[in-house]
């Protein structure tokens, strides 16, 4: 996701994101630019859903904080 994308899903405000990401490398730089914003990771969950790969894929769950 680039900045700008994030900046979008921000101005709905929601309560909450479910982030799916196949790169944990920019998933936890895009965490960080969500806690710039007010949001914070409650949890990341991997899943190796191309178990013949060396990929791994993650869930994440951000709430706004209040």
């Amino acid at each position: 996701m680039t900045e700008n994308g994030i900046k979008d899903t921000i101005t709905m405000q929601p309560d909450k994101i479910i982030y799916v990401s196949c790169n944990p490398k920019t998933l936890s730089r895009d965490l960080k630019i969500f806690k710039n914003y007010g949001y914070q990771c409650e949890y990341v969950q991997p899943v190796d859903m191309f178990c013949q790969t060396t990929g791994l894929e993650c869930v994440a769950k951000l709430v706004k904080i209040v």
